[in-house]
């Protein structure tokens, strides 16, 4: 069975950050086979259907989809990184700004506007030259939330057991936790026990 992507952080790009999730104690990788990762695209809507089949087709069971997962963990972990950073208002490392910036640069980053059945979406036309041009859309993602959001608004979940992050957007700028019904409401359940106990 495929793993459950969790959609959490308000932004695509702290989504694929949660592709990254431990799981009793240990790390899981939800992005565990090329397939996973054309999925999780496909989810988080930035690819087309159309583009993922073809993707699927020509790079699936290949060396270049084995390649375009590997290119696809590093440029998780260069994002974590540079979020992290900018959490910190700290100068982010460079091989990590290099990692987003060589994808920025590709000719697929540059898609086009296009009306669709769900109304406007930036379209992809160019055929992928290799999974990398998969990718583009998380590092354009990444690229604008850290120049757009609110550096003190990108957290972590304040479960000490939790990874996830997310952008708050919240109008209080108060969220704590990465979902209610996950780590807000184990919280709740046990500040009430100890309180009720104490």
């Amino acid at each position: 069975m495929s793993p459950a992507f969790l959609f959490v952080g308000n932004d695509p790009a702290l989504d694929f950050l949660n592709t990254e999730i431990p799981v009793d104690g240990a790390p899981a990788d939800r992005l565990g086979s090329f397939d996973d990762l054309v999925r999780w695209l496909l989810e988080a809507k930035l690819v087309s259907p159309a583009a993922a089949k073809r993707a699927r087709a020509e790079l699936g069971d290949s060396l270049k989809g084995a390649r375009a997962l590997g290119d696809a963990r590093a440029l998780r972990a260069a994002i974590r990184a540079l979020v992290e950073r900018a959490a910190q208002r700290k100068a982010p490392p460079a091989d990590a700004l290099e990692a987003v910036n060589a994808l920025l640069a590709r000719p697929s980053a540059h898609a086009p506007l296009a009306w669709t059945a769900e109304g406007f979406q930036r379209v992809a036309s160019r055929r992928p030259e290799d999974g990398r041009d998969l990718l583009a859309p998380i590092a354009i993602a990444a690229a604008r939330l850290l120049c757009e959001a609110d550096p003190r608004r990108l957290r972590k979940c304040a479960n000490d057991a939790c990874v996830l992050v997310f952008h708050d957007t919240s109008k209080s700028g108060r969220r704590r936790w990465c979902s209610m019904s996950a780590c807000g409401n184990r919280a709740k359940v046990a500040e009430h026990y100890r309180r009720s106990r104490g």
